[in-house]
């Protein structure tokens, strides 16, 4: 199946040019030329939208798929050829460099190198029959092979798309059968007779036109309505007439040109303005004469107006005809309303200049994104997540169990609850093609859009819990803004830490993420509206915290509370693009920090497995917990 690509010519036609892998793209832009008759080739160039291509380029490197749509447009400088510099790699690993003109085939080129070096006379060319079947010398450059004699001389640098700079050329020689020679061969005389029909075309295609544009200026210097005036003018009319319409050529020209209503309109203005004051028969003196001659004339396509035409029109009747006009002058409507004072214009006209006065766009919002929404207030409340907030500094031993009362109800669990019935197959199964159907309907977003997405999930939050726990199992909580920056948690930690000269990073696990960038915020990082955050150093001390924190350790319990008081949203937050669910946020309101096993080693399991079980006595191990051998 035969492969093209389509190019749209600056005259508005589409050339289908048949194309090959190895087919360059300035191959492409000559035969279009020489098609549609456009000239030079070298003031053109191939374009894509935005993206102008590499004329250097074959159809495989450009990355075209099959009937691509290119756009041929002119250059603003046209191409130069220059002379190119040839490297000629043996198939010893030699190479034999020259510079050439475009014009030079690869058959040339080979000779020259012979020439010029005795040891490679006659064997670049050589076609060696000893061999069967014989072997022929084979040009190849990027991943085009030219093949044979015939095909050498037939194939220039410019066919390769080699005008300017440097290139390599491989050469090695090949056993080809005949059948495959003869099949080169007439690939070749049918690429000389499609050339050849090309440059008839173009011929005939620059005749026409020469003819066309002969044509136009003959009918140009025909039909000059100037010229006739001048001459009928110059043999009818006394001398004092020629005189006068000298003196008033200016007025005339334009009363000639396509610009007329609004010249008319003008004198219009000046006309209402000067009628008490001056007489009809000295307007006669100045606007009839000349002008009546050039009615009399009958000019094809030209009508005379004059002031005497709208003196009779009511004011209103004077703005349906400048109405009239802008339809065919656009910029007849602003010209007449700045020449005319506002008191005489009419009511819609004024109407319509106060439409068309610029407006500022610049905080201008679409009515959706701010319906039922107070501006005011919402602006006022972005800046307050962005400013820090008291934080509500407290500190806490994390190997401090929770309440016994809340131990004892968890260790009596039934063992039934473990069990994965078919109600909880069907909600998972559920759950899941729920987040595929959001995964996929949700919409393309660049990176900013997400992150303002996320960042509004967390705006009814005035304020977030992050906990971060040191090596030594101590827990340091503090009240954040949702769209502070990670800096702002860093510098929490800094503060508060015993040695400030320690190098120290964050992360949060499973998986474990290094918290790198400062600039982000803490919701953008995940860490919002409650997160577990790990200090890491390479320091390794009995105690991270300063002394000050230390004598006034609180109860885990008292953290507790203070979570549950700041994370009661106004609403439940909205679902974030990346599919989160709704119902996995809003259990943050519920369940409180210490029970969602956010610190490393408070867990049931890790416990348990590490020999220290928290379960009281009496307790029943779960089916489904297989304790190791130590």
């Amino acid at each position: 199946m035969a492969a093209s690509i389509q190019v749209l010519c600056p005259n508005g036609r589409r050339q289908n040019v048949k194309i090959n892998p190895n087919t360059k793209l300035l191959q492409i832009l000559e035969e279009v030329c020489q098609r549609q008759g456009f000239f030079p080739p070298e003031d053109y160039k191939l374009v894509q939208g935005r993206k102008e291509f590499d004329l250097s380029l074959s159809v495989r490197y450009a990355s075209l798929p099959n009937n691509a749509k290119l756009e041929m447009v002119k250059s603003s400088s046209s191409r130069t050829e220059q002379e190119v510099i040839i490297a000629l790699q043996l198939a010893s690993g030699e190479r034999h460099q020259e510079s050439f003109k475009p014009s030079t085939s690869l058959w040339d080129i080979l000779m020259l190198f012979e020439s010029k070096n005795s040891k490679l006379k006659g064997i670049l060319t050589q076609v060696d029959s000893s061999h069967k079947p014989a072997l022929h010398p084979v040009c190849i450059y990027m991943r085009e092979e030219v093949v044979g004699e015939q095909a050498l001389k037939a194939t220039t640098l410019k066919k390769l798309a080699l005008t300017s700079g440097k290139a390599i050329i491989r050469h090695l020689h090949r056993s080809i059968d005949e059948g495959v020679l003869g099949q080169i061969v007439d690939k070749v005389e049918r690429e000389k007779q499609k050339q050849a029909k090309l440059e008839e075309i173009a011929l005939k295609r620059n005749e026409e036109l020469q003819q066309m544009d002969e044509q136009n200026e003959t009918r140009k210097v025909s039909s000059d309505p100037l010229n006739s005036i001048h001459e009928s003018e110059s043999t009818s009319q006394p001398m004092d007439i020629d005189e006068h319409i000298e003196n008033n050529s200016a007025s005339v020209e334009h009363a000639t040109e396509p610009m007329l209503p609004e010249e008319v309109d003008n004198s219009i203005t000046s006309f209402n303005k000067s009628d008490s004051e001056s007489s009809s028969s000295k307007r006669q003196d100045q606007h009839s004469s000349p002008i009546e001659d050039l009615r009399n004339l009958n000019i094809p396509g030209v009508q005379i107006f004059t002031p005497e035409d709208f003196s009779g029109l009511s004011p209103q009747e004077q703005a349906i005809a400048r109405r009239l006009a802008a339809c065919f002058l656009p910029h007849l409507q602003a010209a007449t309303s700045s020449a005319q004072p506002s008191s005489l214009r009419p009511v819609s006209e004024a109407a319509s200049s106060q439409d068309q006065m610029p407006q500022n766009f610049e905080n201008f919002k679409f009515p959706e994104s701010t319906k039922g929404k107070n501006l005011q207030s919402s602006e006022r409340k972005m800046s307050l997540l962005e400013t820090p907030c008291d934080r509500g500094t407290i500190l806490f031993d994390g190997n401090e169990p929770l309440s016994p009362e809340r131990t004892s109800q968890e260790s009596d669990i039934p063992d039934d609850f473990f069990e994965v019935t078919k109600n909880d197959v069907k909600m998972m199964y559920r759950d899941l093609q729920d987040a595929v159907r959001r995964f996929e309907d949700q919409p393309l977003l660049t990176t900013a859009m997400r992150n303002e997405r996320m960042e509004s999930m967390f705006d009814n939050y005035d304020r977030i819990v992050i906990r971060v726990q040191f090596p030594d199992r101590s827990i340091l909580q503090g009240l954040f803004r949702p769209r502070e920056p990670v800096s702002a948690l860093r510098s929490f930690v800094q503060e508060n830490i015993e040695n400030k000269d320690d190098k120290f990073y964050l992360y949060t696990t499973p998986p474990k993420e290094v918290l790198k960038d400062d600039t982000t915020s803490l919701a953008i990082s995940k860490l919002a509206p409650a997160a577990f955050v790990y200090y890491g150093s390479k320091t390794h001390r009995d105690t991270y915290v300063n002394s000050k924190l230390r004598s006034n350790m609180k109860p885990r319990l008292e953290a507790e509370k203070v979570v549950t008081q700041i994370l009661k949203p106004e609403r439940t937050p909205r679902p974030g693009p990346s599919g989160t669910d709704p119902d996995s946020r809003s259990s943050v309101e519920a369940v409180p920090f210490g029970a969602r096993r956010m610190a490393a080693g408070t867990s049931s399991s890790s416990s348990l497995s590490s020999g220290s079980s928290t379960l009281p006595s009496g307790a029943k191990v779960p089916k489904w917990l297989k304790l190791g051998k130590k």
